[in-house]
Formats: structure tokens, C-alpha cells, sequence
């Protein structure tokens, strides 16, 4: 395999774990409560946790997000986390809209880890589900 092919591969899993974090993030209520009623005694649950670990601590979090995928599968998800990652393709925008300008107010990811947008401006921003932080303001 060539170095493009190598580099393009690592971008697009790269673009799938931000992706799956931002699923994670945004229904980790959910989550918990599929793995909660998991009998596997409970190893849903810690991978929820060791995926919360490795994000605060700024590591790796494509390992756990990986158990927590197949943690979801196992508890009866079909899709798990990947299952709700769509492909993104770059370079394509939407018609009649001027990217130059933002669009709108929005709340971002606290560690700058995943791509979930929330709309805003709210008077008290909403928190990240994975990292229990409140979410950046930002704009689109």
C-alpha cells in the first residue's frame, strides 16, 4: 500500500472515531441505559468508563470506543457507535449558503475531540455526556 493510501486510511478512521464520539456524546444516556440492562456483568459499562478516562486524559480513545461498539452490539444495538457514523465527503457545501459568514451559534465538543454541533445560544450550555464538561460556544 502506497503512503497516500496509508495517510487517506488514517483520516478516515480518524474522521470515524470523531464521529462516534460525537454519536456517544450526544445519546450517552441512552447508552448507559442499553448497557445497564446488559447481562454480561457489566462490561458495557466499563468501557463507557474507560472511554470517559482516555478522553479526559487526553489519550487514545479509538480502543475504547471500539469496546463500547461492541459492547452495544452485544447488549442488542445493531448499529452500535459505528452503525450511526455516516461518510463524510469533503468539498461539498450546501447551495445558496456563503461559508464566509457563520451561519449560527453553536456549542462544540469541550476537548475539541469529536464533531457534535448543538445548536445555541442557550443561557446555560448543554454538557458533554463522555467528558461531563460544559460544551465550547462557538459559531457554524
Amino acid at each position: 500500500m502506497s503512503d497516500e493510501a496509508d495517510v487517506a486510511a488514517e483520516e478516515i478512521k480518524a474522521r470515524q472515531v470523531r464521529q462516534g464520539l460525537a454519536y456517544v456524546c450526544a445519546h450517552v444516556d441512552e447508552i448507559s441505559a442499553a448497557l445497564a440492562e446488559d447481562v454480561s456483568g457489566g462490561e458495557g459499562l466499563k468501557a463507557l468508563e474507560r472511554l470517559r478516562s482516555a478522553l479526559r486524559g487526553n489519550g487514545d480513545i479509538s480502543g475504547p470506543l471500539g469496546d463500547l461498539h461492541h459492547a452495544l452490539l452485544r447488549a442488542g444495538d445493531a448499529l452500535g457507535v459505528y452503525g450511526h457514523v455516516r461518510g463524510v465527503r469533503r468539498g461539498l457545501s450546501l447551495a445558496g449558503f456563503d461559508e464566509s459568514e457563520p451561519l449560527e451559534i453553536v456549542y462544540r465538543c469541550p476537548v475539541g475531540r469529536c464533531p457534535r454541533v448543538v445548536p445555541g445560544p442557550a443561557v446555560t450550555p448543554p454538557r458533554c455526556g463522555v467528558a461531563g464538561e460544559a460544551l465550547r460556544w462557538g459559531q457554524l
